[in-house]
Protein backbone atom coordinates (compact mmCIF):
# COMPACT_ATOMS: atom_id res chain seq x y z
CA UNK A 1 0.00 0.00 0.00
CA UNK A 2 1.33 3.41 -0.94
CA UNK A 3 1.99 6.15 1.56
CA UNK A 4 -0.72 8.36 0.08
CA UNK A 5 -3.33 5.59 0.41
CA UNK A 6 -3.03 5.75 4.18
CA UNK A 7 -4.59 9.22 4.29
CA UNK A 8 -8.01 10.43 3.15
CA UNK A 9 -8.35 13.33 0.81
CA UNK A 10 -10.31 16.41 2.02
CA UNK A 11 -13.17 15.37 -0.25
CA UNK A 12 -13.25 11.87 1.27
CA UNK A 13 -13.10 13.17 4.85
CA UNK A 14 -15.88 15.71 4.37
CA UNK A 15 -18.87 15.43 6.73
CA UNK A 16 -21.90 13.84 5.15
CA UNK A 17 -24.64 16.44 5.01
CA UNK A 18 -28.07 15.04 5.83
CA UNK A 19 -31.06 17.08 4.88
CA UNK A 20 -33.48 18.28 7.54
CA UNK A 21 -36.08 15.90 6.17
CA UNK A 22 -33.82 12.88 6.66
CA UNK A 23 -32.89 14.03 10.18
CA UNK A 24 -36.55 14.27 11.15
CA UNK A 25 -37.11 10.74 9.91
CA UNK A 26 -34.16 9.44 11.89
CA UNK A 27 -34.75 11.31 15.13
CA UNK A 28 -37.12 9.73 17.64
CA UNK A 29 -39.50 12.16 19.30
CA UNK A 30 -38.63 12.86 22.92
CA UNK A 31 -41.39 12.23 25.44
CA UNK A 32 -41.53 12.94 29.15
CA UNK A 33 -41.93 10.37 31.89
CA UNK A 34 -45.62 11.22 32.32
CA UNK A 35 -46.31 11.11 28.56
CA UNK A 36 -44.77 7.65 28.43
CA UNK A 37 -46.82 6.55 31.43
CA UNK A 38 -50.01 7.81 29.78
CA UNK A 39 -49.17 5.89 26.59
CA UNK A 40 -48.60 2.68 28.52
CA UNK A 41 -51.79 3.20 30.50
CA UNK A 42 -53.84 3.61 27.31
CA UNK A 43 -52.42 0.33 25.99
CA UNK A 44 -53.75 -1.54 29.03
CA UNK A 45 -57.29 -2.69 28.15
CA UNK A 46 -58.33 -3.29 31.76
CA UNK A 47 -57.18 0.19 32.73
CA UNK A 48 -59.18 1.69 29.86
CA UNK A 49 -62.27 -0.25 30.96
CA UNK A 50 -61.71 0.98 34.53
CA UNK A 51 -61.50 4.61 33.37
CA UNK A 52 -64.74 4.23 31.40
CA UNK A 53 -66.45 2.67 34.43
CA UNK A 54 -65.26 5.48 36.67
CA UNK A 55 -66.39 8.09 34.15
CA UNK A 56 -69.89 6.56 34.11
CA UNK A 57 -70.01 6.38 37.91
CA UNK A 58 -68.85 9.99 38.27
CA UNK A 59 -71.38 11.14 35.68
CA UNK A 60 -74.29 9.64 37.60
CA UNK A 61 -72.87 10.74 40.95
CA UNK A 62 -72.86 14.33 39.72
CA UNK A 63 -75.94 14.37 37.46
CA UNK A 64 -77.91 11.22 38.26
CA UNK A 65 -80.31 12.77 40.79
CA UNK A 66 -80.96 15.65 38.38
CA UNK A 67 -81.69 13.67 35.21
CA UNK A 68 -84.07 11.28 36.98
CA UNK A 69 -86.53 14.05 37.81
CA UNK A 70 -87.10 12.61 41.31
CA UNK A 71 -86.27 13.86 44.80
CA UNK A 72 -84.28 11.59 47.06
CA UNK A 73 -85.99 12.81 50.27
CA UNK A 74 -89.56 12.94 48.96
CA UNK A 75 -91.82 10.45 50.77
CA UNK A 76 -94.72 8.91 48.83
CA UNK A 77 -96.50 6.14 50.72
CA UNK A 78 -98.66 5.29 47.69
CA UNK A 79 -95.66 3.87 45.77
CA UNK A 80 -93.67 2.33 48.60
CA UNK A 81 -91.67 -0.82 47.79
CA UNK A 82 -92.36 -0.42 44.07
CA UNK A 83 -90.27 -2.51 41.69
CA UNK A 84 -88.10 -0.75 39.08
CA UNK A 85 -90.21 0.97 36.43
CA UNK A 86 -90.11 3.83 33.94
CA UNK A 87 -90.74 6.45 36.64
CA UNK A 88 -88.52 4.97 39.37
CA UNK A 89 -85.61 3.31 37.58
CA UNK A 90 -84.29 1.47 40.63
CA UNK A 91 -87.66 1.17 42.35
CA UNK A 92 -88.65 2.71 45.68
CA UNK A 93 -87.96 1.90 49.33
CA UNK A 94 -90.29 1.28 52.27
CA UNK A 95 -91.21 4.99 52.44
CA UNK A 96 -91.74 5.46 48.72
CA UNK A 97 -88.47 7.32 48.14
CA UNK A 98 -86.72 6.93 44.80
CA UNK A 99 -83.81 4.48 45.13
CA UNK A 100 -82.06 5.71 41.97
CA UNK A 101 -81.57 9.17 43.45
CA UNK A 102 -80.67 7.83 46.86
CA UNK A 103 -78.05 5.45 45.45
CA UNK A 104 -76.18 8.21 43.62
CA UNK A 105 -76.49 10.64 46.53
CA UNK A 106 -75.10 7.90 48.76
CA UNK A 107 -72.31 7.15 46.29
CA UNK A 108 -71.43 10.85 46.29
CA UNK A 109 -70.99 10.87 50.07
CA UNK A 110 -69.05 7.59 50.03
CA UNK A 111 -66.66 8.96 47.39
CA UNK A 112 -66.20 12.22 49.27
CA UNK A 113 -65.42 10.34 52.49
CA UNK A 114 -62.94 8.11 50.64
CA UNK A 115 -61.23 11.06 48.94
CA UNK A 116 -60.94 13.06 52.15
CA UNK A 117 -59.57 10.07 54.08
CA UNK A 118 -57.09 9.28 51.30
CA UNK A 119 -55.91 12.89 51.19
CA UNK A 120 -55.43 13.00 54.96
CA UNK A 121 -53.56 9.70 54.85
CA UNK A 122 -51.18 10.92 52.15
CA UNK A 123 -50.58 14.38 53.66
CA UNK A 124 -49.94 13.11 57.19
CA UNK A 125 -47.96 10.11 55.96
CA UNK A 126 -45.75 12.25 53.71
CA UNK A 127 -45.09 14.82 56.43
CA UNK A 128 -44.30 12.21 59.06
CA UNK A 129 -42.28 9.95 56.76
CA UNK A 130 -40.42 12.93 55.30
CA UNK A 131 -39.40 14.11 58.75
CA UNK A 132 -38.15 10.63 59.68
CA UNK A 133 -36.14 10.28 56.48
CA UNK A 134 -34.61 13.76 56.54
CA UNK A 135 -33.55 13.99 60.19
CA UNK A 136 -32.73 10.32 60.75
CA UNK A 137 -30.86 9.18 63.85
CA UNK A 138 -32.63 9.57 67.17
CA UNK A 139 -35.55 11.45 65.63
CA UNK A 140 -36.13 8.60 63.18
CA UNK A 141 -35.97 5.99 65.94
CA UNK A 142 -38.40 7.79 68.22
CA UNK A 143 -40.89 8.51 65.44
CA UNK A 144 -40.70 4.91 64.24
CA UNK A 145 -41.46 3.65 67.76
CA UNK A 146 -44.58 5.86 67.77
CA UNK A 147 -45.77 4.17 64.58
CA UNK A 148 -45.08 0.74 66.05
CA UNK A 149 -47.16 1.58 69.15
CA UNK A 150 -50.08 2.84 67.05
CA UNK A 151 -50.05 -0.14 64.70
CA UNK A 152 -49.79 -2.62 67.56
CA UNK A 153 -53.52 -2.14 68.23
CA UNK A 154 -56.05 -3.66 65.79
CA UNK A 155 -57.21 -0.83 63.51
CA UNK A 156 -60.78 -2.15 63.38
CA UNK A 157 -61.01 -2.14 67.17
CA UNK A 158 -59.73 1.44 67.33
CA UNK A 159 -62.22 2.50 64.66
CA UNK A 160 -65.16 0.91 66.47
CA UNK A 161 -64.17 2.46 69.82
CA UNK A 162 -63.87 5.92 68.28
CA UNK A 163 -67.26 5.62 66.58
CA UNK A 164 -68.80 4.62 69.92
CA UNK A 165 -67.28 7.66 71.63
CA UNK A 166 -67.74 10.42 69.05
CA UNK A 167 -71.00 9.17 67.57
CA UNK A 168 -72.14 7.95 64.16
CA UNK A 169 -71.49 11.06 62.09
CA UNK A 170 -69.32 11.94 59.11
CA UNK A 171 -66.68 13.75 61.17
CA UNK A 172 -66.34 10.85 63.58
CA UNK A 173 -66.10 8.38 60.69
CA UNK A 174 -63.33 10.40 59.03
CA UNK A 175 -61.35 10.60 62.26
CA UNK A 176 -61.87 6.91 63.05
CA UNK A 177 -60.71 5.69 59.63
CA UNK A 178 -57.70 8.03 59.41
CA UNK A 179 -56.33 7.58 62.93
CA UNK A 180 -54.05 4.67 61.94
CA UNK A 181 -54.15 4.54 58.13
CA UNK A 182 -51.33 7.07 57.64
CA UNK A 183 -48.75 4.84 59.31
CA UNK A 184 -48.27 2.62 56.26
CA UNK A 185 -47.78 5.64 54.01
CA UNK A 186 -45.29 7.14 56.44
CA UNK A 187 -43.20 3.98 56.43
CA UNK A 188 -43.24 3.82 52.65
CA UNK A 189 -42.26 7.47 52.30
CA UNK A 190 -39.47 7.03 54.82
CA UNK A 191 -37.93 4.22 52.77
CA UNK A 192 -38.16 6.14 49.50
CA UNK A 193 -36.92 9.46 50.86
CA UNK A 194 -33.97 7.95 52.70
CA UNK A 195 -32.65 6.88 49.30
CA UNK A 196 -33.19 10.36 47.85
CA UNK A 197 -31.71 12.43 50.68
CA UNK A 198 -28.16 11.52 49.63
CA UNK A 199 -28.72 12.85 46.12
CA UNK A 200 -26.53 15.65 44.84
CA UNK A 201 -29.37 18.12 44.41
CA UNK A 202 -30.44 17.61 48.03
CA UNK A 203 -26.88 18.18 49.25
CA UNK A 204 -26.64 21.30 47.06
CA UNK A 205 -29.86 22.64 48.61
CA UNK A 206 -28.41 22.04 52.07
CA UNK A 207 -25.21 23.86 51.16
CA UNK A 208 -27.07 27.00 50.06
CA UNK A 209 -28.96 27.07 53.35
CA UNK A 210 -32.40 25.72 52.36
CA UNK A 211 -34.58 24.84 55.36
CA UNK A 212 -35.53 21.21 56.04
CA UNK A 213 -39.19 21.95 55.26
CA UNK A 214 -38.25 23.44 51.89
CA UNK A 215 -35.97 20.53 51.04
CA UNK A 216 -38.66 17.98 51.89
CA UNK A 217 -41.41 19.81 49.98
CA UNK A 218 -39.42 21.10 46.99
CA UNK A 219 -36.82 18.39 46.43
CA UNK A 220 -37.82 15.11 48.07
CA UNK A 221 -41.61 14.75 47.83
CA UNK A 222 -41.90 15.67 44.10
CA UNK A 223 -39.81 12.58 43.30
CA UNK A 224 -42.40 10.34 44.97
CA UNK A 225 -45.45 11.59 43.05
CA UNK A 226 -45.90 8.30 41.20
CA UNK A 227 -45.95 6.39 44.50
CA UNK A 228 -48.46 8.84 45.97
CA UNK A 229 -50.75 8.39 42.96
CA UNK A 230 -50.67 4.63 43.43
CA UNK A 231 -51.42 5.05 47.14
CA UNK A 232 -54.36 7.29 46.31
CA UNK A 233 -55.89 4.85 43.82
CA UNK A 234 -55.44 1.90 46.18
CA UNK A 235 -56.71 3.65 49.31
CA UNK A 236 -59.91 5.08 47.81
CA UNK A 237 -61.62 1.69 47.23
CA UNK A 238 -60.40 0.54 50.63
CA UNK A 239 -62.10 3.47 52.35
CA UNK A 240 -65.29 3.03 50.30
CA UNK A 241 -65.46 -0.60 51.36
CA UNK A 242 -64.61 0.21 54.99
CA UNK A 243 -67.38 2.82 55.21
CA UNK A 244 -69.86 0.38 53.70
CA UNK A 245 -68.76 -2.41 56.04
CA UNK A 246 -69.06 -0.28 59.16
CA UNK A 247 -72.50 1.00 58.15
CA UNK A 248 -73.59 -2.54 57.26
CA UNK A 249 -72.59 -3.66 60.76
CA UNK A 250 -74.47 -0.74 62.30
CA UNK A 251 -71.29 0.97 63.51
CA UNK A 252 -70.85 3.45 60.67
CA UNK A 253 -73.02 6.39 59.76
CA UNK A 254 -76.47 6.79 61.29
CA UNK A 255 -79.54 5.79 59.28
CA UNK A 256 -80.54 9.40 58.59
CA UNK A 257 -77.34 9.89 56.53
CA UNK A 258 -77.41 8.57 52.98
CA UNK A 259 -74.36 6.52 51.95
CA UNK A 260 -73.87 3.27 50.07
CA UNK A 261 -73.21 1.43 53.31
CA UNK A 262 -76.39 2.77 54.93
CA UNK A 263 -78.47 1.88 51.86
CA UNK A 264 -77.03 -1.64 51.78
CA UNK A 265 -77.77 -2.05 55.48
CA UNK A 266 -81.35 -0.90 54.98
CA UNK A 267 -81.81 -3.11 51.91
CA UNK A 268 -80.55 -6.15 53.78
CA UNK A 269 -83.63 -6.12 56.02
CA UNK A 270 -85.97 -6.31 52.99
CA UNK A 271 -83.81 -8.58 50.84
CA UNK A 272 -86.25 -11.52 50.82
CA UNK A 273 -89.23 -9.47 49.64
CA UNK A 274 -87.74 -6.48 47.79
CA UNK A 275 -84.30 -7.58 46.54
CA UNK A 276 -83.79 -4.47 44.36
CA UNK A 277 -83.41 -2.35 47.50
CA UNK A 278 -80.18 -4.26 48.23
CA UNK A 279 -79.07 -5.12 44.70
CA UNK A 280 -78.63 -1.62 43.23
CA UNK A 281 -76.57 0.01 46.01
CA UNK A 282 -74.46 -3.15 46.30
CA UNK A 283 -73.91 -3.19 42.52
CA UNK A 284 -72.78 0.46 42.46
CA UNK A 285 -70.42 -0.24 45.37
CA UNK A 286 -68.89 -3.24 43.59
CA UNK A 287 -68.50 -1.34 40.30
CA UNK A 288 -66.77 1.61 41.99
CA UNK A 289 -64.40 -0.57 44.03
CA UNK A 290 -63.59 -2.78 41.03
CA UNK A 291 -62.92 0.22 38.79
CA UNK A 292 -60.53 1.84 41.26
CA UNK A 293 -58.69 -1.46 41.80
CA UNK A 294 -58.29 -2.07 38.06
CA UNK A 295 -57.11 1.51 37.54
CA UNK A 296 -54.63 1.15 40.38
CA UNK A 297 -53.18 -2.01 38.80
CA UNK A 298 -52.92 -0.24 35.44
CA UNK A 299 -51.19 2.77 36.99
CA UNK A 300 -48.76 0.51 38.82
CA UNK A 301 -47.67 -1.03 35.52
CA UNK A 302 -47.64 2.30 33.66
CA UNK A 303 -45.56 4.12 36.28
CA UNK A 304 -43.08 1.29 36.79
CA UNK A 305 -39.68 2.50 35.47
CA UNK A 306 -38.88 -1.05 34.35
CA UNK A 307 -41.60 -0.84 31.69
CA UNK A 308 -40.05 2.22 30.01
CA UNK A 309 -38.87 1.34 26.52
Amino acid sequence: MSETAKFLTPEQAARVDHSRFDAEKIDRPTITYWQGAWRRLKKNPLAVVAMVMLAVVLFFVLLGPTISGQEYIKINASIKNTAPNSANWFGTDTMGRDIFCRVWIGARLSLIVALVCSTIQIVVGCAYGGAMAYFGGTVDSVMMRVIEVITSFPSLLITLLIMMVVGQNVGGLLFAMCITSWCGTARQMRGQLMQLRESEYVQAAQMIGASPVRIIIKHLLPNTVSILILNLCSSIPSYIFTEASLSFLGMGLSSDVISLGVLISQGKAKMDFYPWQLFFPAAVLCIAVLAFNLLGDGLRDALDPRTIE
